[in-house]
């Protein structure tokens, strides 16, 4: 769906389909940000490292290396690019989720929401000694510890929706990510529709992406997903865990990889 039409039908949701269609759009994104992860330690060893390259003579078999090492990147790059791909109803992306929240209604009833949660812990809220205490003094201790829940809640909103709202643009105006971008419009998505290319390559001169660009686009990504499912869900995933099991698995893997009799 186009970006116009996109934004009409998000428009036309109501607060809590809004709600409910940015927190399914945000967990299905985490979902598909492991598997990249996966690729990302993959491609550490095969184009970031001599593990295998180094293995390789000038040959004939350098040449297909060179594609293995091109298809990797290749297909890191589109992943990565899809997460911030321009606002599309029918897509998930974390511009379009951002479009979703991107509301004051919206934003007023999840923030009701959380204070609701915060409330509704006043039954569950353990006291100290409570059974050595008159229940006078047991009422105040339970008010104040209320009392301190709802201001945690209210400053983990604010200090989530603050960021969110400086990460997010800040990210897609960025040159690290136009520049990706621009590596997929050019050589991989040869016909892209311009109106349904990335915002930050259209339009631009053309920067090659530069080496490292793709991890901090990948570590920053990841931040701001876990923003979202934190804001939206008060959930957080282990992403650093997810890194470390993927470079596991690939030293696991690569390490463990010769080339012999190559001509």
């Amino acid at each position: 769906m186009r970006r116009a039409d996109s934004l009409k039908k998000i428009k036309s949701l109501s607060v809590d389909e809004r709600l409910d269609l940015a927190t399914r759009k945000t967990s299905r994104l985490i979902d598909r940000m492991l598997p990249l992860i996966q690729t990302h330690a993959n491609n550490r060893i095969i184009s970031y490292s001599d593990t295998l390259a180094g293995q390789i003579p000038k040959s004939h078999a350098a040449h297909a290396f060179n594609d293995f090492q091109r298809a990797m990147l290749t297909s890191e790059f589109t992943s990565l690019i899809a997460f911030w791909d321009a606002i599309d109803f029918d897509k998930d992306s974390v511009p379009t989720v951002y479009e979703l929240l991107d509301d004051p209604c919206v934003i007023k009833e999840l923030h009701a929401r959380k204070l609701k949660q915060a409330y509704a812990s006043y039954g569950n809220v353990s006291i100290l000694n409570a059974n050595e205490l008159d229940p006078y003094t047991l009422k105040i201790s339970y008010r104040m510890h209320m009392k301190d829940e709802v201001q945690r809640t209210q400053r983990e909103f604010r200090a989530q929706l603050n960021k969110l709202q400086i990460l997010v643009p800040l990210l897609q105006k960025s040159q690290r990510l136009a520049n990706i971008a621009g590596y997929r419009d050019r050589f991989i998505a040869h016909h892209i529709d311009t109106d349904l290319a990335e915002p930050t390559s259209r339009g631009r001169v053309y920067s090659a992406p530069r080496y490292g660009q793709e991890r901090r686009l990948l570590r920053t990504t990841c931040k701001i997903l876990n923003l979202l499912n934190g804001f939206l869900r008060d959930a957080w995933f282990d992403f650093d865990g997810s890194f470390e099991i993927s470079t596991r698995n690939s030293e696991t893997l690569w390490q463990n990889c010769s080339f012999t009799n190559l001509s």
